[in-house]
């Protein structure tokens, strides 16, 4: 006789004889899936087939009844006649302990006669979640017994009544609708608030307004910012080439990068503040700004995430198409480009750079001179391209400073920048700086670097250092004046003994004189500035071949 603990309902297996205890098919092993079971057994038949050891045991089963977890005992025999005996099963889910014991009522002692215990591990792998608790019993040529009584004891809580339970999921189902629909409710006005005020900071910022235009104008004209239609990228974005149709014009889009916008100030006020300056900005050199898009294509699950969505993550600037490319590819590639086009570009750059450092009100710092920046027309005059990174300042607050983060391309970064941890001063003579390492980049070989050039200068022999495709097809004094022009603005020690552009600009027009550059170290700024330029000389602006207007 065995008590068994087995899924609900529970069945007996096909063809499982007495020596399974009805729990396990002949052909069966052990009990798995939804057939496993915790059987004690009472054994007073010894079944040589199963190897029992005699035939009066108590034996623990789990999941097979070839159990080693026995105890034998002698007396009194479980077959000795009809003696009322009781059997108990405990079971302590906190220790994982089952115990069962036997005694017999007319046996002298009052403890029982035996007494057997096993450890249950993991009592939940082995049974389901739902079981039926019985008796399974077989006589064959054996002993019969009889349960007289018995009784069954849990500390779970009993289940609740079905009305009860489903009356209890519908009050607690409405409750969380109304919580959910009045969360959604405050989620659409917050949401319809933030929509509308995302693009309202350009109107707040000046009265010059650049065309906007409409992100799904710029999708078309770029066919979706297709791969085939990419000019180039850099830090702050990447540029697609566009032909839009309602101006019957080609254009370059860029589109801003999601990781530029923490340099765009909180809700992308300096963004919208450099647009109304750029907007202003009319120059033969620069590149021409032709309008502005705040990307507002959201649709409604947009609409509704917008706390996960970055909601500056489509802004972008259209500018004129600069047919020829950027100075860098010319530069580099196997065309040469010859110096009378690279004197031209020089000149070129320093009228804009003039313009942007002395001319505008406010000024305008580029931070980001680089030869892919510099784009060429079709006649290769230079126009200085990307103000993603400029910022304008008071020309009369601390020589046109403003602190910022040190941003702007490796190598052409003034070091004055790299050497301090944290915000740090940018101003014109930053600029100047990257300025300069691009008149090497136009005059030198391919590949010098700034203290290559200089070592060179040092030695006095300069002119080892022009670019050799140009097979030496350049006016000497104009290659000697742009590297040492270069070498003056990239002076890396002290940015006070760089020029400014009008001083550039000077050297280029007037022929004013350069300074010996190996006395840098040892003369103040001001003598240097002396010493170059005429106070009484005209302005370079007035004088020069520098024109304005585009």
């Amino acid at each position: 006789m065995a008590f068994f603990v087995s899924d609900y309902p529970s069945t007996m297996p096909p063809n499982s004889g007495g020596n399974q205890l009805g729990l396990l098919n002949p052909n069966q092993d052990a009990a798995s899936g939804a057939g496993q079971f915790v059987a004690v057994e009472f054994d007073m038949f010894q079944d040589d087939n199963l190897t029992d050891p005699n035939d009066n045991q108590i034996r623990i089963d789990t999941n097979y009844v070839q159990s080693n977890n026995y105890k034998n005992f002698s007396l009194p025999s479980l077959s000795s006649g009809s003696r009322p005996m009781t059997a108990t099963i405990q079971f302590n889910s906190i220790t994982g302990m089952l115990v069962a014991s036997l005694s017999f009522h007319d046996y002298p002692s009052t403890e029982p006669i035996v007494q057997f215990s096993q450890m249950l591990t993991d009592p939940k792998s082995l049974l389901p979640r739902e079981v039926a608790v019985g008796f399974s019993a077989a006589t064959g040529t054996s002993t019969k017994h009889q349960i007289l009584a018995w009784s069954f004891n849990s500390t779970l809580a009993s289940p609740t009544k079905g009305h009860n339970n489903t009356k209890v999921i519908l009050i607690g189902a409405i409750g969380a609708l109304a919580m959910v629909l009045l969360v959604l409710v405050a989620w659409f006005i917050l949401s319809y608030w933030k929509w509308t005020n995302r693009h309202r900071g350009f109107e707040k910022q000046g009265k010059q307004e650049p065309t906007r235009f409409e992100y799904h104008d710029l999708e078309a004209a770029t066919d979706h910012f297709s791969e085939e239609r990419k000019l180039g990228e850099g830090f702050f974005g990447v540029v697609y080439k566009g032909y839009l149709k309602k101006l019957r014009c080609e254009v370059a889009v860029k589109k801003i990068r999601d990781k530029s916008h923490a340099l765009l100030g909180p809700n992308n006020r300096d963004f919208y503040a450099e647009l109304n300056a750029i907007t202003s900005v009319k120059h033969k050199n620069l590149v021409k700004l032709v309008g502005w898009c705040r990307g507002n294509s959201w649709n409604f699950v947009e609409f509704m995430c917008w706390c996960w969505k970055n909601e500056s993550n489509k802004l972008f600037l259209v500018y004129e198409l600069v047919p020829k490319g950027s100075l860098h590819d010319h530069l580099h590639n196997e065309e040469i480009l010859p110096w009378e086009t690279r004197y031209r570009i020089v000149k070129d750059i320093t009228c804009a750079l003039l313009y942007l450092h002395h001319e505008c009100d406010p000024v305008i710092l580029h931070r980001d001179i680089k030869p892919s920046n510099i784009l060429l027309d079709d006649n290769f005059n230079a126009k200085l391209a990307d103000f993603g990174l400029s910022r304008v300042v008071d020309p009369d607050s601390d020589s046109s400073k403003i602190l910022t983060i040190p941003i702007g391309t490796e190598g052409y970064l003034d070091p004055q920048l790299r050497k301090k941890v944290g915000v740090v001063e940018f101003s014109r003579s930053s600029d100047v700086y990257s300025f300069g390492i691009v008149l090497l980049d136009i005059a030198c070989k391919k590949g010098m670097v700034r203290e290559q050039v200089w070592q060179q200068y040092t030695n006095g022999s300069l002119m080892q250092t022009a670019d050799d495709k140009l097979k030496g097809e350049f006016q000497r004094n104009e290659m000697e004046t742009v590297i040492m022009l270069g070498l003056w603005c990239s002076y890396p020690d002290d940015s006070k003994k760089r020029p400014s552009m009008e001083q550039v600009m000077a050297v280029l027009e007037h022929g004013k004189p350069l300074p010996d550059l190996n006395s840098l170290d040892s003369t103040s700024a001001s003598t240097l500035q002396e010493t170059c330029i005429d106070p009484k000389a005209p302005s370079s602006a007035g004088s020069s071949s520098c024109g304005q207007q585009a």
